[in-house]
């Protein structure tokens, strides 16, 4: 029997294998697909719209719109964020918050010296990451309590040195900031800082309890509930009008000021609930440019927080601004030594540096996209995205984007395709970046961002999910 000519089979598979004009072809083919989408779209005759598509592993460029323009990223943002936690802290990152003091007296059951909380930015004391938000605090004086402890001497003092006291994002506009995805961020915090007012005829009940706010109620009880809740701007002054119904009550969800006062004031409550008096004063620690040192104090009790990676998970699915602020900030305490605006962002311009990014136009005035002031590139996503991709937390931080048709922001769009990508909407601007796997077999990176929108946002989300379906179905090599 004779064997088959080896030329022959060569040449075979040389005719079968796709060649690389065949794969040229393909990826001009699949350029102009999208480009005719975009052209034929009423997006980009009403916005500015920047799209910069590329093949991942052979770095090929599919389209490219706008790709330098810097443009508002809504929470896409969120992408550079997470990216950088990822690759500075990793995904076993964990917080810490501890309580020092000085011995307990058990004869007496008093500490002579004051109570330090101090905080490393935990966002996780709330859902879903604890059963209660008050969950740890209850514990940290539960277990006080068990250790003999009825008095402290001193002062209940929150150390919230971590980060520095500016609560909110650079150019957040006035009319959101007392909204709930709007919340002020800092070293300690609790309840993602919210609180819940809940109004009956003659009460109100604010859960956590907490006495730094200051409730003024001026409902009158009626056949029927139509209740205002309102926080003072900068305050935590609340302001309650309407009317409440018997057996209706009324109530509303609002942002905190000042986080820290917060938390540590909801703690001497909860310390007093269980019979532990504070004889000092519930305050803040006095900013200092070099962290506080606990040396000579005993550590009372202490929390650690679920991996990182849980928690950016929840960031990018969900689109959480409060977390996103959290991690931003921890950013710069982590590497920098301060929860400052300027050094997360450098941080995060230090990872680009890695990455091989161009920074040109890149402005961070916060860490989760909230802002109009924040400026990002098509192009500067995509390389962020690309460095991640190979990263050896790669895996786990594509994890953590919504997946099409499965979870979070992405749930019910593009169905049926194989797609992580961060959404972003905010006021006139809409944005979706991220990876999507092709009907060949292909990763491919992109993200399109349009911005100063005259049409619906129906009409921005349409293109966007055009582009990617597209680009999900198409069967050939590019």
């Amino acid at each position: 029997m004779k064997r088959p000519n080896s030329i022959l089979i060569l040449l075979a598979l040389f005719i079968l294998l796709p060649s690389p004009a065949h794969a040229q072809k393909s990826l001009w083919d699949l350029s102009r697909t999208i480009e005719r989408l975009v052209k034929e779209s009423q997006c980009c005759q009403s916005a500015s719209v920047g799209v910069f598509v590329k093949v991942l592993k052979s770095g090929e460029i599919v389209y490219a719109k706008n790709a330098d323009i810097p443009l508002v990223p809504s929470s896409n943002l969120k992408v550079l964020t997470s990216a950088a936690a990822f690759a500075c802290l990793g995904p076993d990152y964990r917080y810490k918050t501890t309580l020092y003091g000085g011995p307990i007296d058990p004869s007496r059951g008093i500490i002579e010296t004051s109570l330090y909380l101090v905080g490393s930015g935990d966002p996780t004391f709330g859902m879903p990451f604890t059963e209660t938000p008050t969950a740890v605090l209850e514990d940290f004086a539960q277990r006080l309590f068990a250790l003999g402890l009825r008095r402290v001497e001193g002062d209940l003092v929150g150390d919230d040195s971590v980060f520095d006291r500016e609560f909110i994002g650079k150019g957040w506009k006035t009319r959101y900031i007392l909204d709930d995805y709007a919340a002020e961020c800092g070293g300690l915090s609790l309840n993602a800082n919210l609180m819940e007012v809940l109004v009956q005829p003659g009460k109100v009940t604010l859960f956590p309890e907490c006495p730094a706010i200051e409730i003024v109620n001026k409902t009158s009880t009626g056949g029927y509930t139509e209740v205002e809740v309102k926080r003072e701007s900068g305050t935590n002054r609340v302001l309650i009008t309407g009317t409440v119904g018997y057996g209706a009550p009324g109530g509303a969800t609002i942002t905190v000021h000042n986080p820290p006062l917060f938390t540590t004031a909801a703690f001497g409550k909860i310390l007093k609930d269980h019979g532990i008096y504070v004889s000092g004063k519930v305050k803040l620690i006095e900013p200092k440019p070099v962290k506080y040192s606990y040396r000579g104090f005993l550590p009372l009790c202490s929390h650690e927080s679920p991996k990182l990676f849980e928690i950016v998970k929840q960031l990018n699915k969900e689109s959480d601004n409060f977390l996103a602020q959290q991690v931003f900030r921890t950013l710069g305490a982590e590497v920098k030594g301060k929860g400052t605006l300027k050094n997360s962002e450098d941080v995060i311009r230090d990872l680009m540096d890695k990455a091989g990014v161009d920074k040109e136009g890149l402005k961070m005035a916060d860490g989760s996209g909230l802002s109009n002031f924040n400026r990002v590139t098509t192009r500067q996503l995509v390389g962020v995205l690309d460095y991640m991709y190979f990263h050896p937390h790669g895996k786990k931080f594509i994890a953590t984007l919504p997946q099409a048709g499965v979870d979070g922001t992405m749930k019910y769009r593009l169905s049926g395709s194989k797609v992580f990508a961060k959404t972003g909407t905010i006021n006139e601007n809409s944005s979706l970046s991220g990876y999507v796997w092709t009907a060949y077999g292909q990763v491919v990176v992109f993200s399109i961002i349009s911005n100063n929108h005259k049409l619906s946002q129906g009409f921005y989300k349409d293109l966007e999910d055009r582009i990617v379906g597209t680009i999900a179905k198409w069967p050939g090599e590019i």
